[in-house]
């Protein structure tokens, strides 16, 4: 399964845990794997952080914060990843 949010989003810093591991990864067919896609547009319009930092300023910073409200025991079944789709510029 994939879990998809927009950079936007408000519930970007939950949606892992909140929907994605519970509802999403539960049936046996899953194997407990995930995907949280992030569409990234340059940061501007990025919800507020849940990690007391300031907002990213790449999708690699992002990924990274966002990887880090993955359950531990989860770390290896949960994949988090961003796709840039910014205008160039």
């Amino acid at each position: 399964p994939i879990e998809i949010k927009g950079e936007w989003h408000p519930k970007l810093w939950s949606a892992i845990q909140d929907q994605l591991v519970a509802q999403y990864t539960s049936p046996r067919e899953t194997n407990g794997y995930g995907v949280y896609l992030v569409l990234w547009t340059g940061g501007a319009q990025q919800s507020a952080p849940k990690d007391g930092g300031r907002r990213a300023k790449t999708p690699d910073e992002l990924v990274t914060r966002l990887q880090s409200f993955v359950a531990a025991d989860l770390q290896t079944l949960i994949a988090v990843r961003a796709l840039n789709i910014s205008w160039p510029g």
